[in-house]
């Protein structure tokens, strides 16, 4: 029986590890279509309209800023004069809190660092199944970090013309999201 419950344990972290690269795909999905056009800030959590870069010159999914686990991003995005940095967690039962925040934040100002004096804008961005701790979205607010909910992923996926998050039955049988 204990074997048996070894690989469950494994099959489910793998299948959390899936759904959560599915999530940065479609975070890559909404950068990707929403080229050239101006999104509602509502889907980020903030008070101004979002406008996308004219065109991106990359889109990579789960670059290194070293070589340090804690150093991968998940979603990193370039255009001339401006950098994206995304960060997706598919956690259950689990919020997004203040040291993941503030993780994603050094590896912005590293990424700052390396593009040099011509970067003009860095953008932040994070997805959160789950949500984030009221600490975290303080943070997020005073740090000018955009981010996002299952909801607000799916309000996105709708305004670049792209189809919304699928739902999935979990362990418990009750529906749910697979963003």
């Amino acid at each position: 029986q204990k074997e048996l419950v070894r690989h469950y344990q494994t099959l489910d972290r793998r299948i959390n590890d899936h759904l959560g690269y599915l999530a940065e795909v479609y975070m890559a999905q909404v950068l990707w279509n929403g080229q050239r056009k101006t999104l509602a800030g509502r889907f980020f959590h903030s008070n101004e309209d979002v406008t996308l870069p004219w065109r991106f010159i990359y889109i990579r999914h789960r670059t290194r800023l070293g070589t340090a686990k804690e150093m991968e991003i998940d979603v990193e995005a370039a255009a001339a004069k401006e950098h994206w940095i995304c960060e997706s967690k598919w956690w259950h039962g689990r919020k997004v809190g203040h040291a993941e925040v503030e993780s994603l934040l050094r590896k912005a100002e590293d990424q700052r660092e390396a593009d040099g004096e011509g970067l003009e804008t860095m953008r932040v961005w994070f997805f959160s199944q789950d949500g984030f701790t009221n600490k975290a979205e303080d943070l997020m607010k005073e740090k000018g970090v955009l981010w996002s909910v299952r909801e607000d992923l799916d309000g996105l996926l709708e305004s670049v013309g792209l189809r919304r998050l699928p739902n999935i039955v979990n362990k418990k049988g009750i529906e749910e999201s697979v963003s």
